[in-house]
């Protein structure tokens, strides 16, 4: 009875979670007049670009588009090997019964590595978030096979020792010198510094530059088609006299279903790399304004 009534705060908040994924309660509508549409995805039919399907599929997602099911197998357990490389050595040492406890380890354990047995249908959303927090139970098994260690040994000095390499992971990680970059696909869900934005740190003046001169020169009922990595700058930058509609990062401009965008706005622009002019299956662009690495981009009318 004790376990049941320390589980309810977390059940209802996880129940919550799950009506909101699945649509049966509605999100309040933030107060505004500027329209934001989420495109669409022709290629995966109603599939939309910014919400997670449900069950979720990762064939269709980086890194695991086009993969095998033994690349599945292997990219999985290589994500939880770099994400503890530390942590793993010491954890067989201090495993042990923990009571309820092990309801908690067990749990985050089949949530993140479940999607190796339907990575096709997956039912709990993000694998890797999973996986990232068990980070809390594995903490508690190292300490308790440090502990052993250092009894056996009859050296604190082995305390002192790990304690210093985790410490120079965390530091390395946090200045840009991680072990995650010679594995890239997990910087699909993690990058390899904290020290990270949506974009590179030397892009952001060039990308705020561009969106300020089209918020400064769009005309009434406008409408910027963005990459996901883009759409919170857009957001915080632009004016409510122009529209934002947004795309899935790593997504094709021309996998993106533009029509109605095209059809129903007058003004349709984008923001792109300066050297690579983008268009949308055959819909060429021209280039408006050019700052740095990025520049603004105007859909020419059909």
């Amino acid at each position: 009875m004790k376990l049941v009534l320390i589980m309810v705060p977390a059940a209802v908040f996880f129940i919550g979670q799950v009506c909101f994924f699945l649509n049966l309660i509605k999100t309040p509508c933030a107060v505004g007049s500027r329209e934001i549409l989420w495109l669409r995805r022709s290629l995966s039919g109603s599939e939309p670009l910014f919400d997670t399907a449900f069950p979720r599929n990762y064939f269709i997602e980086r890194p695991f588009r086009s993969a095998s099911w033994g690349d599945v197998v292997i990219y999985v357990l290589l994500m939880f090997v770099f994400c503890f490389p530390t942590l793993l050595p010491l954890i067989p040492l201090g495993l042990k019964r923990h009571g309820s406890f092990d309801v908690l380890v067990a749990w985050m354990a089949f949530a993140s590595f479940s999607v190796i047995a339907c990575p096709q249908a997956y039912p709990f959303a993000h694998f890797f978030r999973w996986m990232l927090m068990m980070v809390f139970p594995l903490v508690i098994y190292v300490t308790e096979g440090t502990l052993k260690l250092v009894q056996r040994t009859g050296k604190r000095a082995v305390l002192a020792l790990v304690l210093a390499i985790n410490a120079a992971l965390g530091v390395a990680y946090a200045n840009g010198f991680s072990h995650i970059r010679f594995f890239p696909p997990m910087m699909a869900y993690m990058p390899d510094r904290m020290t990270y934005s949506t974009m590179e740190l030397y892009q952001i003046d060039d990308c705020l530059a561009c969106l300020d001169w089209l918020n400064q020169h769009a005309e009434p009922g406008s409408i910027l088609v963005v990459e996901q990595r883009f759409l919170a700058w857009a957001l915080g930058r632009l004016g409510e006299h122009v529209s934002i509609a947004g795309y899935r990062a790593d997504v094709p401009l021309d996998e993106v279903e533009l029509s109605p965008v095209l059809s129903a706005y007058e003004h349709v622009y984008t923001i792109w790399y300066s050297d690579q002019t983008p268009s949308w299956r055959g819909r060429p662009t021209i280039k408006i304004f050019e700052s740095g690495c990025w520049a603004i981009y105007k859909f020419v009318r059909g």
